[in-house]
């Protein structure tokens, strides 16, 4: 059915087609009482003939509209009109439920791909970065697009990306389903997400999608890699002749990487859009939030790059026919060891050179030759100077002469934390929080008896550490010997983890850990002066790994893990701004000396290394 120019539904005048298909019908209108051009969107006639899907639909249409964000196409109205049309027998009236929208006045990225013009890797990722705020925006309301593909993506004439269709994917595509009665009645109260029907076109659903299972944002990411992938390649990675073997690829095909297709990749890309088409959703990033910051990174590597300058894409690699991808854990390990490279003693740095960060950026750091091995699970606590290390097995590993010297210390010690006097080391033990002089060979005492995670302050006058019992979190401070503790903080339902000091010593950073929903097991760095003991958020707001406790850099900035990728952030003194270090990714070990003048960092499938700042230019 199409819809003549001049005809009318509701104050809305039809003025010419715009789409068609799996959309349903999309027409430029005009608002006639506001005089601006709009997208009326007009739904199937068989998607509308049950009262109650009407009301359902209605709900979805309401949340949706309560969605304001410039990278998501705003919805203006819902209603429903009798028209006229043309039909074998002569005219008939219908009533039509349509929907009014946003008019983006560019097209939609479907468009794009289908055209001469190839857009280059900079503009890729302005649109990606404009996708994922717009994610972002979404599901912290609860919306779920269920649908990212892209035709579901307008590009406005200012080169803005725009999702379209929040939380309506199931109402406007013919060919989904929507939750009987019966459904809802089963799986409980009403929601934006249901389980067991398939929502989704071939080609673009998730795994979870496939399966008919449980659908969050999760889902949206796996969609968000999948638009990734074809944009850069040209091709989507799931994109078959049959539904039987598009949701086979879905489930058990794996992509070949995009180093692997196209030539000069940059290496965060590749990452991102492996990390989002992982088959478990567990293993995905935990939401958009969480993998913003690295494509928002991506762009502005690629804005300072040369290779920005290309008017188009990359040169494609001829891929052997059938090839198989390569498993994202087994790249990111191969990354990690390619970030290694050993000459004239030990020298390590970026695969990719024009990936290494400038001169006078605060990123710019030189590897120190110092050589050690340790599993990736072993805690690690540097000395004074940074070329002595201590080990979380009791073990003090020193390097002299080229030569590697062990000195025991007589048991195994977590939360290791070293003060720049270097006179011992404190970390817990059943017995507490206990002190081991150093050099070894003192007995140890216990300072603390009910304590984790200790930390000193830069004079080494004061220790801190926190309390937990499973429904709360303390932060104390205590004198240097474990006397006069006080509480400095509290709170109900927290789980703060891993204090560590401030360089003037007037406060303490640390984590609170999500416990539960999508960012469960995620932290993100708050800070409390011990005059006051208000916590306050601190640096941006991005999730980070709170597996280990933050490293206090020699000007006073902080470096963190952040979660998933898990490659080093640092985090300037004030909390303004965050750099992203060239350490490597999935770093099992990130920590400093106590004058945080050296940092140790372990990459996945790596050695330890230990890292110094470069000098600045002179």
């Amino acid at each position: 059915m199409s819809l003549r120019p001049g005809i009318r539904l509701g104050p809305y005048e039809i003025l010419a087609p715009i789409d068609a298909g799996g959309m349903g019908s999309v027409y430029l209108g005009r608002d006639t009482r506001l005089m601006r051009e709009v997208a009326v969107k007009v739904l199937p006639l068989g998607m509308m003939e049950d009262p109650r899907a009407v009301e359902r639909f209605l709900r979805e249409a309401r949340a949706a509209a309560a969605l304001s964000h410039p990278n998501i196409v705003a919805i203006y109205d819902v209603g429903d009109a009798a028209v006229n049309v043309p039909g074998p027998l002569g005219t008939r009236e219908v009533r039509l439920r349509y929907l009014v929208e946003e008019y983006v006045d560019g097209g939609s990225l479907r468009r794009v791909l289908k055209g001469s013009w190839r857009p280059d890797l900079l503009t890729i990722s302005g649109w990606a970065v404009g996708i994922l705020r717009g994610l972002v925006a979404a599901h912290d309301k609860g919306l779920i697009h269920r649908d990212l593909k892209p035709e579901n993506v307008l590009v406005d004439s200012q080169g803005n990306a725009k999702i379209a269709d929040f939380g309506l994917v199931r109402w406007i595509y013919p060919q989904t389903a929507a939750p009987s009665p019966r459904d809802e009645a089963k799986n409980g109260p009403p929601t934006l997400t249901h389980a067991g029907f398939v929502v989704g076109t071939l080609g673009y659903m998730s795994p979870e999608q496939v399966l008919g299972g449980t659908v969050d944002g999760k889902s949206d990411l796996f969609g968000f890699g999948i638009l990734l992938f074809e944009l850069v390649t040209g091709s989507s990675p799931f994109a078959r002749s049959s539904t039987d073997a598009a949701f086979d690829a879905v489930l058990n095909h794996v992509p070949s990487t995009l180093p692997a297709l196209v030539a000069n990749v940059p290496d965060r890309l590749a990452r991102v859009v492996s990390w989002c088409l992982e088959k478990d959703p567990a293993k995905r990033p935990a939401s958009a939030r969480e993998l913003l910051p690295h494509v928002e990174r991506l762009q502005a590597e690629l804005a300072g790059s040369t290779r920005s300058s290309s008017t188009g894409l990359p040169r494609l690699v001829t891929a052997p026919e059938g090839r198989r991808g390569v498993s994202p854990l087994l790249w990111l390990a191969t990354a990690g060891a390619v970030l290694i490279a050993f000459g004239g003693g030990f020298a390590a740095g970026r695969a990719r050179p024009e990936n290494r960060p400038s001169p006078d950026s605060a990123a710019a750091w030189t590897a120190v030759s110092l050589f050690m091995s340790t599993s990736p699970e072993m805690e690690v606590a540097l000395l004074p100077g940074g070329r002595r290390a201590l080990l979380g097995s009791g073990e003090l590993v020193d390097a002299e002469a080229g030569r590697l010297r062990r000195h025991a210390l007589g048991g195994t010690l977590e939360g290791l934390t070293v003060g720049r006097s270097g006179s011992a080391v404190i970390g817990t033990t059943e017995a507490g929080i206990v002190e081991v002089p150093l050099p070894a060979g003192t007995p140890a005492r216990t300072l603390v008896v009910d304590g984790l995670e200790p930390c000193l302050s830069p004079d080494e006058s004061l220790l801190a550490f926190v309390r937990r019992d499973g429904r709360s979190s303390e932060l104390w401070v205590a004198r240097r010997n474990g006397s006069a503790p006080r509480r400095v903080a509290r709170a109900d339902t927290a789980h703060w983890a891993w204090p560590v000091f401030s360089a003037d010593g007037a406060s303490l950073l640390f984590y609170d850990v999500e416990r539960t929903g999508p960012g469960a097991g995620t932290g993100l760095v708050y800070s409390v002066r011990l005059a006051e003991g208000t916590p306050l958020p601190f640096g941006p707001d991005v999730r980070l790994d709170p597996g280990a406790r933050p490293a206090l850099a020699e000007d006073g900035s902080i470096l963190v893990r952040t979660s998933g990728i898990r490659d080093a952030l640092l985090l300037e003194k004030e909390g303004r701004d965050a750099v992203p270090l060239p350490f490597g990714a999935g770093l099992s070990i990130l920590v400093a000396s106590p004058g945080g003048e050296t940092i140790a960092a372990r990459p996945e499938g790596g050695p330890l290394i230990l890292w110094r700042r470069a000098p600045g230019p002179t």
